[in-house]
């Protein structure tokens, strides 16, 4: 299931909710599944800039030391693939 979510949002580019209905899961079941993989290496959270009261020079949110400038994702909570998650991801 790891390989199919790194898949959907790096790869496919699906919302998360599209994704979700696509691996048959609810929403908060697949924020879960996004904490775990972080917390597993597979991804990371950047900071967006686009996010109002975000980035603005001196960010404040909890990736403040990895900000992802000209990023193309919407506003919110963004993840990008790790070496680790690329490898899996990638993966045929």
């Amino acid at each position: 299931m790891i390989k199919e979510t790194l898949k959907g949002l790096f790869i496919e580019n699906l919302a998360p909710g599209e994704l979700a209905l696509k691996l048959g899961i609810s929403p908060d079941n697949l924020k879960d599944m996004l904490h775990n993989m972080e917390h597993m290496g597979y991804i990371r959270e950047v900071c967006d800039e686009g996010a109002p009261g975000t980035c603005p020079g001196t960010c404040a949110c909890t990736a403040a030391t990895s900000c992802h400038k000209g990023s193309n994702y919407p506003p919110g909570k963004k993840y990008v693939l790790t070496e680790k998650g690329k490898r899996v991801c990638c993966r045929e």
